[in-house]
């Protein structure tokens, strides 16, 4: 048995936009936005390192949520190319130099 606090896993938005080219499949509305997040694993609450980016999409005008083939063709594309562009931010790497780096510096004051 784990304490999720100590250990597990998060996500975080690192980019929201407007899919320009898309259509509400139910309400036929363009107003389509999605997030994208930064999937990370964690340890103390500070993230360790990156696992996987991952998006949600949104029709704004009905508020209807979408997920895997309800989601249309040319947004599927465009939320692709644009989750590309979004980099993943350095403070998802902190726990990776953070904890080695305060393990080495415990050795090196007590030996």
């Amino acid at each position: 048995m784990s304490i999720p606090y100590l250990w597990g896993t998060d996500k975080k938005i690192i980019s929201n936009f407007s899919s320009e080219p898309g259509y509400c499949p139910k309400c036929e509305e363009k107003a389509v936005s999605a997030h994208v997040y930064q999937q990370y694993n964690h340890l103390l609450g500070i993230p360790l390192y990156p696992t996987n980016k991952a998006y949600k999409v949104r029709c704004r005008h009905c508020s209807t949520h979408f997920y895997g083939e309800a989601i249309p063709d040319e947004v599927r594309d465009y939320i692709a190319s644009r989750k590309r562009e979004a980099g993943t931010p350095v403070m998802f790497f902190v726990g990776s130099v953070l904890y080695p780096a305060t393990l080495i510096s415990l050795i090196l004051l007590f030996f």
